[in-house]
């Protein structure tokens, strides 16, 4: 069985795969009810959890450059 935090874990994944997903297809992809998707969702946009941007593709910009970042949080 799925717990919340699992629900919550796993939908901030697949929103990261694709932050235009539809709660439908999320609820699907998670067995649970849209109205559970669309609450969750809600409800980490509130807290400040997540925020759904777009990311530009570099490479179809013609951007021949990566660069890569890490970020640590002291907790």
């Amino acid at each position: 069985m799925v717990d919340d935090l699992d629900i919550k874990l796993i939908l901030i994944r697949e929103l990261q795969r694709n932050g235009r997903e539809t709660y439908v297809n999320l609820a699907k992809k998670l067995m649970v009810v849209e109205g559970t998707i669309r609450k969750r969702v809600k409800d980490l946009l509130e807290k400040n959890i997540i925020e759904i941007v777009a990311l530009p593709n570099l490479k179809n910009l013609d951007y021949n450059f990566i660069g890569i970042m890490e970020i640590q949080g002291s907790k």
